[in-house]
């Protein structure tokens, strides 16, 4: 084991809805650090397409709440590992996989690469091939990169559900969130060339976010972590900004990251 390594277990969440048929999805993955008796916010599905083609009657609203009831049950257990072994029989469409050894220094780090590689809906190449950079997921490893980097990442918030301000079953989720003197912040990463859609969604939301807060006489600000700012001739992206710009949603590129987390981390001093 290498200095700084910790030994920790990682489990599989598992959508079963016939189990003699042997259909499955992977819902989320757990990470817990028996070391420190720890359970990480647990990582689950943000959309549930591929459930509903195996299961259309599957309920949804239920998968959603998932993540924040097994966070809050965590919370109030002394003996997590007894917790992970009743989880795994608690529900007749739910299964919890063996728990796993891995090594890491970073676990929060490793809970996110496990979800990529285990429970992110796979992204097949094209014909033209697969351009990982760039891509939300490629934003989003930068952001996080960044955050610890500059120590706020433990004082942010993350996957701020937005339902209290839309809509019930509304299940889209800010990457992270933040409150500092009255005022909600949020950051989101969106590739503004080939998420126009998602851009439209974002804008929506802090419509309705902010005409819900400025009742309560309170404000609220979204940041858009993109891959670059848009270029002139690029369409698609530009469109992309305007749509953010009307709800008045500031744009990060990646290679501003540093400076800007570090303006974050002296707001939130």
């Amino acid at each position: 084991m290498a200095e700084g390594e910790r030994a920790c277990r990682f489990y599989l969440l598992r959508y079963v809805p016939n189990i003699v048929r042997g259909e499955f999805v992977n819902l989320g993955v757990l990470l817990f650090d028996p070391a420190e008796n720890k359970l990480l916010p647990p990582r689950v599905l943000e959309d549930f397409r591929r459930i509903r083609r195996i299961h259309p009657w599957a309920d949804l609203d239920v998968l959603a709440a998932l993540e924040k009831q097994i966070e809050t049950e965590a919370a109030a257990q002394t003996d997590l590992a007894a917790y992970l072994d009743h989880l795994g029989q608690s529900s007749n469409v739910l299964e919890l996989t063996e728990p796993k050894a891995v090594l890491t220094a970073d676990p929060e780090a490793e809970l996110d690469r496990l979800y990529d590689t285990y429970v992110r809906e796979p992204r097949y190449p094209t014909r033209l091939g697969a351009a990982v950079e760039r891509s939300r997921a490629w934003i989003r490893s930068q952001l996080n990169t960044a955050l610890r980097r500059a120590g706020v990442w433990q004082k942010l918030q993350r996957r701020v559900p937005v339902a209290e301000f839309t809509h019930p079953g509304d299940h889209f989720r800010f990457d992270f969130g933040y409150r500092r003197n009255g005022q909600r912040g949020f950051l989101q990463t969106l590739a503004l060339e080939r998420e126009v859609d998602r851009a439209k969604i974002l804008a929506y939301t802090m419509e309705r976010i902010s005409t819900r807060l400025a009742a309560q006489q309170l404000s609220a600000t979204c940041t858009a972590i993109v891959e670059a700012l848009p270029a002139p001739e690029n369409e698609t992206a530009q469109l992309s900004a305007r749509i953010l710009a009307e709800q008045n949603i500031a744009l990060v590129p990646v290679a501003a990251l540093d400076s800007f987390t570090a303006d974050l981390r002296q707001q939130l001093r």
